[in-house]
């Protein structure tokens, strides 16, 4: 557990990347939740297709650029597969922040590439 957090905070954070794992398994059914504290020590904490997800939940999470800034740095690889993402809750919705750039490349690839992406491979 968190230095700090309560066994209540620390449920809702897991679900909340589990929410997260479920709504991007739509896109890429190999989404998975990242075990940091158990196994995958530098991972982010969603892994769906080419992204590599951080999740922030809590009311008095860090600023969102900030974040996004530290997941970039984090991510292994930037230049050939991972594209990284922030989900971020904003009230009951969630917000997804990744670069306009790796929005583009993403959302404008044909079909074939597009379907490659959601299953881990390079873009």
């Amino acid at each position: 557990m968190s230095r700090g957090m309560t066994p209540k905070g620390v449920r809702a954070w897991k679900n909340f990347e589990r929410e997260v794992v479920r709504a991007l398994s739509k896109l890429a059914p190999s989404a998975r939740r990242c075990l940091q504290y158990q196994r995958d020590h530098g991972m982010p904490d969603v892994i769906a297709g080419v992204l590599w997800v951080e999740c922030k939940s809590g009311k008095q999470h860090r600023p969102v650029e900030r974040v996004y800034r530290e997941t970039v740095a984090k991510t292994p690889g930037r230049r050939s597969s991972f594209v990284p993402a922030v989900v971020t809750k904003a009230g009951r919705r969630k917000v997804v922040t990744l670069a306009l750039a790796d929005f583009v490349r993403i959302a404008g690839a044909p079909n074939q590439v597009r379907r490659q992406m959601w299953k881990g491979g390079q873009p």
